[in-house]
């Protein structure tokens, strides 16, 4: 069938936007007359006798210019304090046993510092957030135990935390680097020591 025309709008619908029209004039007039045209007749070449005239486009989107620096200011300090609790990764209770000659138990904690969770709690069940992945960055052949690689799809925030734990083979005293990788901040490395602490 024939596409019907839309309902004209309510009478509260005409007056909420009379009454935003008129918060919007006022605003206008307080900073200079810059966001209203008053309404003058005009001749138009195939319309006839018409009026032009109303808000300034842009005007209701765009804050005035001089305006710009401190709403800048804001801005900056919102986007610095959100940047301050984002996730941040950090290795913490190292664990470093001797269990052979040349065999090593490491067993640590990945804590997330940050006040924000790795993955949003909204998108965890759907599995779209960005897990984190660690691996020793080692031949297969020297991990003895625990996996190639670890997933962690999700870590709370102000202290969330996972134990990992491998065995390695390796040479006393050398290093056995592990990678993280988290899409948000990329990957990095961290270096442990084949030196026994406990």
């Amino acid at each position: 069938g024939a596409a019907e025309a839309p309902a004209a709008p309510r009478a509260e619908e005409k007056r909420e936007d009379a009454a935003e029209d008129i918060k919007w004039l006022k605003y206008s007039d307080a900073h200079g007359k810059t966001g209203f045209i008053e309404w003058q007749p005009f001749q138009h070449p195939t319309l006839g006798q018409v009026e032009i005239g109303g808000f300034v486009p842009g005007f209701r989107a765009n804050p005035p210019a001089g305006e710009w620096p401190a709403i800048a200011g804001k801005q900056t300090e919102f986007l610095l304090d959100l940047a301050a609790r984002l996730p941040r990764l950090a290795v913490t209770h190292m664990e470093i046993k001797s269990v052979g000659v040349g065999v090593y138990e490491i067993e640590f904690t990945l804590v997330n510092e940050g006040y924000l969770p790795t993955t949003p709690a909204i998108l965890r069940g759907q599995r779209l957030g960005h897990p984190i992945t660690v691996r020793p960055d080692l031949p297969a052949e020297r991990i003895l135990g625990g996996p190639r690689a670890v997933r962690i799809d999700a870590l709370d925030g102000g202290g969330g935390r996972e134990r990992l734990r491998w065995m390695v083979q390796g040479d006393a005293g050398s290093n056995v680097t592990f990678k993280f990788h988290y899409r948000p901040i990329g990957e990095f490395s961290y270096a442990v020591p084949l030196t026994p602490n406990k």
